[in-house]
């Protein structure tokens, strides 16, 4: 379905409804998703890829599937109150404001595609996100924004042709922070050129250099399926060589260092327990706190085992490094 919805001079057009999901999904395969341009700029989602991102834009086989997880289906359920909380805050008038979730592309943008939660009455996006995991709490701690959703709201700008978003969140299920964002020429400027760059690479099929991560290392065994034996010559990959032998050795360097400095950590702890004697639970006037615990785990498989440990906690504000 490709329906032009007409924004003064930008031409905003339907590429999906989002009806079916499955099939939603396929679609996005026609090109950079809002929430998938992060990765270009190095700051996308933990595990991400450029090599997987490009993997699965030429229809690699072999791939993990996204995981359904319980987490994705609350945020999924989540979305609806969320939004309609916002819009209230916002103070917008349910009349002028309403949900999308269809997937929408500008030709002013190749390759660039986006589906906000809902849209105003002036085609400015709305994006809501329900933050619940744990590990995602330190990307709040400074009270701002973390940057890979303020560049998919910016997508999202961009393809509606809206000056403005409209973004919030649920933090942990107890407070919605959100503000209306204005429209940054210069960062979408620079997302268009990444966007239309990567897709380069999908058309011609040239591979982006991998960054290590699980799911570079993944991509790189399923494109590596689809490519016939070659011989390798020493001399188109001996860069690749040298610099292989030069990380493997920095590695055992710092793997030896880790193992020494967890050592010496470990000395201390017992130290510090022989300074505590019998006492379960100690402080100091300074802040800084120490217990001893005790977990244990039950024999199913393995033989049953428990282990003991000096918990310490520095004053709140320091920083280790």
């Amino acid at each position: 379905m490709n329906t032009p919805i007409t924004l003064g001079t930008s031409e905003t057009i339907v590429l999906h409804d989002g009806k079916d999901r499955d099939a939603w999904i396929n679609a996005r395969d026609a090109g950079v998703g809002a929430s998938e341009v992060p990765i270009l700029l190095d700051c996308g989602y933990s595990e991400s890829s450029k090599l997987d991102l490009y993997a699965r834009k030429i229809g690699t086989e072999g791939l993990k599937p996204f995981d359904e997880t319980e987490s994705i289906q609350w945020g999924r359920l989540l979305e609806d109150p969320i939004i309609t909380e916002l819009a209230k805050r916002a103070e917008l008038d349910p009349e002028e404001w309403g949900k999308n979730r269809c997937l929408l592309g500008n030709p002013a943008f190749p390759y660039l595609i986006a589906t906000p939660d809902g849209l105003t009455s002036d085609m400015e996006p709305i994006e809501v996100k329900a933050i619940g995991h744990m590990p995602h709490r330190e990307e709040w701690e400074d009270g701002n924004i973390p940057r890979k959703y303020l560049i998919q709201h910016q997508c999202q700008m961009a393809v509606c042709g809206a000056k403005r978003g409209l973004f919030g969140a649920l933090l942990f299920g107890s407070k919605l922070v959100w503000d209306w964002f204005e429209r940054d020429d210069k960062l979408i400027a620079e997302i268009r050129t990444k966007v239309i760059d990567f897709w380069g690479l999908v058309e011609s099929r040239t591979p982006p250099e991998s960054n290590g991560s699980d799911t570079a290392h993944d991509a790189a065994f399923a494109l590596a399926a689809t490519i016939p034996p070659k011989e390798l010559f020493i001399g188109e990959i001996s860069e690749h060589l040298e610099r292989w032998e030069t990380f493997a050795s920095e590695e055992k360097r710092l793997n030896k260092a880790v193992k020494e400095a967890k050592a010496s950590r470990k000395s201390i702890e017992d130290a510090l327990t022989l300074k505590m004697g019998s006492a379960k639970v100690a402080i100091t006037n300074t802040g800084w706190s120490f217990e001893k615990t005790e977990s244990f785990r039950a024999g199913y498989s393995v033989k049953p085992s428990s282990s003991k440990k000096l918990e310490i906690t520095p004053p709140k504000g320091t920083v280790l490094i």
